[in-house]
């Protein structure tokens, strides 16, 4: 018998390999299929055990001002069957400024299968965006992604007629530069208005810190060519440099489009 050739044993060698890949798969698998079954049952069992918890929240409001209240409903759910049938009747609220520090906590009993209460914030509250977070004390055992997180902009209850539009522009080059226009309930500009502003992160770190005067449109162009190095919720601090006016705002630049986040209930 001739030798076989090297084209022929290539050609053997990975069905083969198969073949001894699927005899070592089924050689681990329960040789008797009621063991097998037991295998899945203990599998969901251990699930039930070891269930993953989820907390929802509604707020009565997308915003608020400083003083307001904020009314919420919750639901807990199982992780993974979305059903309401969970041990823990306990719920925790938090409300959490952008340096990830807690303002205000708050502990909620589930009554009929839901979780009911509010939050009052301060009159001296400043406004910027906040976080409200809601978790259970068995969903501590998890990473805190497991968490509920919710934004929640908390404006200046200080009525003024000092209307900022914000809009941002890609140049060519890859920079973004940030509009922001001011006008007055008469959709009138504030011309050429001294106008110091701060960009920070979230850490405080200073990336700059200038004044300049907004245009004859009422806009002040921010160029945030150094975003890139700003990670932690980069945010721009403005103050109306006249003494006539008695206004100061946070502003979080906004993800490029590249970035986004998605959540479901």
């Amino acid at each position: 018998m001739s030798p076989l050739s090297p084209q022929i044993r290539k050609r053997l060698v990975i069905p083969l390999m198969g073949m001894s890949i699927l005899l070592c798969v089924f050689s681990f698998l329960p040789q008797n299929p009621e063991s097998f079954e037991s295998l899945i049952t203990n599998y969901f069992e251990r699930q039930k055990l070891l269930a993953q918890e989820k907390v929802y929240l509604h707020t009565d409001k997308p915003a608020y001002a400083s003083g307001d209240t904020i009314f919420l409903k919750g639901y807990l759910v199982d992780a993974i069957t979305h059903s309401p049938n969970v041990e823990t009747n306990f719920i925790y609220v938090e409300l959490l400024n952008r340096k990830d520090s807690v303002l205000l906590r708050r502990k909620f009993k589930r009554t009929d299968g839901i979780f009911t209460g509010h939050l009052e914030l301060s009159i001296t509250t400043p406004p910027g965006d906040y976080y409200l977070r809601s978790y259970t004390e068995w969903m501590r055992n998890a990473p805190p992604d497991y968490f509920f997180s919710k934004v929640i902009p908390v404006g200046n209850a200080v009525v003024t007629d000092i209307s900022p539009k914000i809009e941002y522009v890609n140049n060519e080059d890859g920079s973004r530069v940030m509009k922001i226009g001011f006008f007055n309930e008469k959709q009138e500009p504030y011309v050429n208005e001294s106008v110091s502003y701060v960009l920070t992160d979230k850490t405080g770190r200073v990336y700059r810190n200038r004044t300049e005067k907004t245009n004859a449109s009422g806009v002040l162009y921010l160029r945030l060519d150094d975003r890139s190095s700003i990670q932690n919720d980069p945010r721009v601090d403005i103050t109306f440099n006249a003494d006539k006016y008695d206004y100061q705002r946070s502003f979080y630049i906004a993800p490029s489009q590249e970035e986004y986040a998605v959540t479901f209930f």
